[in-house]
Order: C-alpha cells, then sequence, then structure tokens
C-alpha cells in the first residue's frame, strides 16, 4: 500500500524541533493515520579518543529529571557540515578541541522514527588540545571528563545491557551513546575486514 502525506498541521516550534501533526491517505485517497510527530534538526555523537581512551561527560537530562553518561553530542546548524558541527560540540562540553575528523555512519539514523525524524550522525575525533568550555544556556554538564580504556567501555556495557549495572558512578549511559559506541566498534572491525 502506497500512502501520501495529505496534511501536516504546525503544532509547536523549539529550537531544536517542530511538532507537527500528520495525516497519510492512501492510493484511494481513504483516511488511514494521523499521527503527532517531531520534525527535529540533525544530530552528532562524537567519540572523542585522547591516549588510546574514550571521553563521556555526565549531563543533566530533564526528560528523566537525573544526569546520564554520554558522549559530546548536539544539533547540526544549518549549513554547517557534520565535522564542523562534531568539532564544535565536543568543544563547547568538553574544553576538547579536535582533529582527524571522520563521519562514521553514511546512511541515515533516525534513533526513534515512531515520534521522531531525527537523523543522528557519528563522528570520530582525537583530542589535540584543551581549552575552556563553553555550554549553551539550557546545558547542565558536569565538569568531570570521564576516560575510559576500549576494555572498560565493552566492559561496562555488557554490565549496563546485560545485568541492569549503571554504566559509570551509578548512572546509565544512554541510547545515543550506546549506538555511537556500537557503530565505532563496527567501524573498526570492517576497516580490519577491509584491508
Amino acid at each position: 500500500m502506497q500512502l501520501k502525506l495529505v496534511n501536516e498541521k504546525f503544532l509547536k516550534e523549539t529550537v531544536r524541533m517542530k511538532i507537527v501533526e500528520v495525516t497519510y491517505h492512501d492510493e484511494n485517497d481513504k483516511h488511514i493515520l494521523t499521527h503527532t510527530i517531531i520534525r527535529s534538526k540533525p544530530s552528532v555523537g562524537i567519540i572523542v579518543r585522547e591516549k588510546e581512551k574514550i571521553v563521556f561527560i555526565k549531563e543533566f537530562r530533564s526528560t528523566t529529571g537525573t544526569y546520564c553518561i554520554e558522549i559530546p553530542a548536539g544539533l547540526i546548524e544549518n549549513k554547517e557540515s557534520i565535522e564542523d558541527a562534531a568539532k564544535r560540540e565536543t568543544r563547547e562540553e568538553t574544553g576538547l578541541v579536535i582533529s582527524n575528523i571522520k563521519n562514521l555512519i553514511k546512511c541515515p539514523s533516525y534513533m526513534d522514527i515512531s515520534v521522531s525524524d531525527e537523523n543522528f550522525h557519528v563522528c570520530l575525533g582525537d583530542v589535540i588540545a584543551k581549552k575552556e568550555k563553553c555550554l549553551d544556556e539550557n546545558e547542565v554538564i558536569s565538569n568531570e571528563l570521564i576516560y575510559l580504556s576500549l576494555e572498560e567501555v565493552l566492559e561496562r556495557l555488557n554490565k549496563q545491557l546485560y545485568e541492569n549495572i549503571p554504566f559509570y558512578d551509578n548512572l546509565y549511559l544512554n541510547s545515543h551513546a550506546i549506538y555511537s559506541l556500537l557503530a565505532y566498534f563496527n567501524y573498526q572491525k570492517y576497516l580490519e575486514n577491509k584491508n
């Protein structure tokens, strides 16, 4: 069955997203569904490496009312490249300056397609300098940077996923970070197999 969008009604807009109501009909113009969805700006998560370790942050999330363990991440601004957004977000959230930035995901990555069209990219970058972090006004991120080896990350991730043990400091790693780590681990295997 082919569905066509026949109406998109604007409900609310924020800096990050637009909330709209969409209506789809079939090829005979019969109403099939109406849903409220989020039209989101694309975003990027960054696997930041420094001296064989991956950098994590503690960020407060108003949706859960608690901190989560995350990787640096954020919106891609208008006319900004994925790599430039990765560099900017890493600097803003950690104070770290990165180079050798590589976009790991070449296809669309819709993280919660049941409610949002957010396309989430994953980049890899290496630390070359440290400066002051400069958070957006609505961000609450701890000053502590967490450095974990690849082995520690895998062990902690497995314990979180399969034993319900928090990832670090009694806090859970969020799903965007988990997806990013899986992309990173698979990218390394992909390169090994390609050579």
